[in-house]
């Protein structure tokens, strides 16, 4: 279902601080100890965040409901509502879709011009990850059952599959535009696989739980994730830690842009941040 332009819930925005969206994401400065701009919702604990590349809009997940928000103007464009949980989301580069995983086992494809659901791909159990790719023609997705999968959603139809090792959850993907490779975070792990034919490359990151995003840049393959209270972001060749994000509770949930430039996140405290990395 969807609810165009609906007011934000009075809580999205701080009582004692900027009444709107636009004026919390004011100008961006590179932040130090503290993020860019902060954002306090009321819709709960958030478990999934993702902000389009055009970072005019975002997506916020919590309990069974993904809120699409129009950053600018500080309305909720669409409220989906999901039979369970969501536990992820991602949006396609041109806008128009809106991929989503769920504790129902289903990851799911929304028309965002329409608000509607266009597709459903079925899976074994709990789908924790799902990436679109940004052709919107292929979904990367995780699930509970330790298997990455690639659907051609032209079919859907899973084109290729990647089990991680002693079957541990899935719980981040990745799938590179050059449709190449695929990067999977599960328990502690981070690893890199040839998404033509399943098979493991190498684990970039060991002890590394959860993948945000990853992206060729001059940086090299950027990755990031969370531990407790801060969120980090490594350069996933070397292992090398570029940046750390200190939280005043437990990070629920980190999106990188696909520019590599802005990391949301959300915490315990129910604020979601945007840091300028």
């Amino acid at each position: 279902m969807s609810h165009a332009h609906a007011e934000l819930p009075s809580m999205l925005v701080s009582h004692t601080g900027p009444s709107s969206l636009t004026e919390i994401m004011g100008e961006l400065v590179i932040p130090t100890s503290r993020s860019s701009h902060t954002l306090q919702n009321g819709f709960g604990i958030v478990t999934a965040i993702a902000l389009h590349h055009n970072q005019t809009w975002l997506a916020l997940c919590s309990g069974n409901t993904a809120w699409l928000i129009d950053v600018e103007t500080g309305a909720i464009l669409m409220t989906l509502v999901h039979p369970g949980h969501v536990t992820s989301a991602s949006f396609s580069m041109n806008a128009t879709q809106l991929a989503t995983g769920c504790v129902d086992a289903i990851a799911r494809i929304w028309d965002l011009t329409a608000g509607t659901m266009v597709q459903s791909l079925t899976h074994p159990d709990t789908v924790h990850g799902v990436h679109l790719h940004p052709t919107g023609e292929h979904l990367a997705t995780g699930c509970q059952d330790g298997v990455a999968r690639v659907f051609d959603l032209r079919t859907g139809t899973a084109t290729q599959s990647c089990m991680a090792a002693r079957q541990t959850p899935v719980r981040r993907v990745f799938l590179h535009e050059s449709m190449r490779w695929l990067l999977t975070g599960g328990r502690g792990s981070l690893d890199l696989w040839d998404a033509q034919t399943g098979a493991h490359r190498s684990t970039l990151l060991p002890g590394k739980s959860l993948l945000v995003h990853g992206r060729s840049t001059q940086l090299g393959l950027i990755a990031g994730g969370c531990d407790e209270t801060l969120a980090l972001i490594w350069d996933a060749r070397s292992g090398e830690r570029l940046r750390a994000f200190e939280h005043p509770e437990k990070v629920t949930a980190v999106f990188l842009t696909p520019d590599s430039t802005r990391l949301a996140t959300a915490c315990g405290d129910s604020i979601a941040r945007i840091w300028d990395i």
